[in-house]
């Protein structure tokens, strides 16, 4: 992606995250966590 197309990409995702209180960036990142720590042990059980 070009610079110039990339930048109001980054800016708008810059507010979203700036929208965020602490305990709700908090809070997904935590489901986010979670939802690695799942994948992660579906594939160790899926390869034996």
């Amino acid at each position: 992606m070009e610079e110039s197309k990339a930048l109001p990409v980054m800016e708008e995702a810059n507010r979203i995250l700036e929208d965020f209180s602490i305990s709700q960036f908090t809070l997904f990142t935590l489901i986010f966590l979670i939802e690695i720590a799942v994948c992660f042990f579906i594939a160790a059980k899926l390869q034996g």
